[in-house]
């Protein structure tokens, strides 16, 4: 190192932990000293390496300025959180609009359910999530109008998922609701779920099942509407 002693050198001791040649600021006690806080650790020569600490103030101003620096961060992620929710609502509503030609296939294979007034529509799909399976079953309620019942399956990450739409004209004679039939078809894939008269959710365990859950809708129905 550059610095040079002299004839006289100045001896720090810590106890009995440890003797050291100071060649820095000076201190009467260490109490002086109060807050410490190592910042940084690195090698600035071979075999060498420097710890550089804060103190007193000094830790005061670098506590505060991590704490700004934290709002900051907090800050951007919530940006980037949000941004993310747009953009994944964005990919889900152009995945939906590409799907016009599946839907309006479902539409037109949905049969009157014997001894009602019902159009029932009932299949196993593709879908990434929730509410990518909510949206497509809106689509097809819509493509049906009035009379309409709507139940999907699909296995989303290993899982069996069903959502269910009765029209609000079914719906109003109380017999056949969403909830109430969800919960039913949900038992045969090992799940449950519920929700509003004219629309429901429901998971199950056993997404095998999916095909023998779909097929039994129509006979649920027709117990519910007697």
């Amino acid at each position: 190192f550059g610095d040079k002693y002299g004839s006289h050198v100045n001896v720090v001791d810590f106890g009995p932990f440890s003797r050291e040649f100071c060649g820095g600021t000076h201190i009467k006690n260490t109490s002086e000293i109060g807050l410490f806080k190592f910042v940084h650790e690195g090698s600035i020569a071979s075999g060498t390496r420097r710890i550089e600490a804060v103190t007193g103030r000094g830790i005061e101003r670098y506590i505060s300025e991590q704490l700004t620096k934290f709002d900051e961060l907090s800050r951007e992620r919530e940006q980037l959180e949000e941004d993310k929710r747009k953009l994944e609502k964005d990919i889900a509503k152009l995945n939906l609009a590409s799907r016009k030609d599946e839907a309006s296939a479902i539409v037109a294979s949905a049969l009157p359910l014997k001894g009602t007034n019902i159009r029932l529509a009932t299949t196993l799909v593709q879908a990434r999530d929730g509410e990518e399976l909510k949206g497509f079953a809106e689509m097809i309620q819509t493509g049906i109008g009035n009379g309409a019942v709507i139940v999907l399956g699909a296995n989303i990450d290993g899982k069996a998922s069903l959502v269910a739409i009765v029209s609000d004209d079914i719906a109003k004679g109380k017999k056949i609701q969403a909830g109430k039939l969800v919960g039913a078809v949900a038992e045969i894939v090992g799940g449950k779920g519920g929700g509003r008269p004219n629309f429901a959710q429901a998971g199950g365990t056993n997404p095998q099942k999916l095909n023998e859950a779909l097929s039994a809708t129509g006979g649920i129905i027709s117990v519910m509407a007697q």
